[in-house]
């Protein structure tokens, strides 16, 4: 039995919901109630997620040991899909993830089985989110690009672009450098601004290079 030891490091505590965007939540509404069909085969691979039955796969985190699916994760997951479709690991049964919340994990493999958002992606974005990039779930990443930005404030922007810097999202970056230029005034006068000019010099160097470029 081969065994793969993931350890991934999670800046923790960045982001944290007090209310839900309405659009969000119209939009959680529309998904689950629109189409009957949609809600039984979501239903039926909840099931098939929360009973175990039939699994080929588990996922070990937080100390606790998750029955999974080979095939469903390979199929939504690019990460799985080139760690057991091909390579070395291709006869991995077992992984396990270090440093990541189990409940970030759990909500990720729900929204693999039946593409559902649960409401812990609108209360730790930046958990799941992390999650979702580095077991590279497409569609998941670009839901919370969505929910992070509608979360963008001066109080975390620093903290996010660290993130989106860390797992390397260009995409994200730059929206919030936008955001960052446009409020840099008010940015510019707080204390973890001054921070983070000390411990992060390359990534303030690139907010002033982008600064001179939007405004040459």
């Amino acid at each position: 039995m081969k065994i793969l030891i993931l350890v991934i490091s999670v800046i923790a505590g960045i982001c944290t919901f007090t209310s839900i965007p309405e659009k969000f939540y119209t939009t959680l509404l529309i998904r689950n109630s629109c189409d009957r069909r949609y809600n039984d085969l979501a239903d039926s691979m909840s099931n098939l997620l929360n009973s175990g039955a039939f699994s080929d796969f588990t996922i070990h985190v937080g100390g606790e040991k998750i029955r999974a699916h080979r095939a469903i994760l390979a199929a939504r997951s690019e990460f799985f899909s080139r760690m057991l479709l091909s390579g070395p690991d291709v006869n991995m049964n077992e992984i396990i993830v270090e440093e990541i919340p189990s409940k970030a994990v759990k909500a990720m493999l729900r929204f693999i089985y039946s593409g559902e958002i649960e409401m812990y992606a609108f209360k730790a974005p930046a958990e799941l989110y992390v999650s979702a990039y580095i077991f590279k779930v497409p569609f998941l990443i670009k839901i919370l690009h969505n929910i992070l930005e509608n979360s963008l404030n001066l109080d975390n922007a620093i903290e996010l672009f660290i993130l989106a810097n860390k797992n390397g999202d260009v995409i994200l970056e730059e929206k919030i450098l936008e955001f960052m230029v446009k409020n840099v005034l008010y940015i510019e006068k707080r204390n973890d601004w001054m921070d983070f000019l000390k411990t992060h010099p390359v990534l303030a160097n690139k907010v002033v290079l982008f600064l001179n470029k939007k405004y040459q």
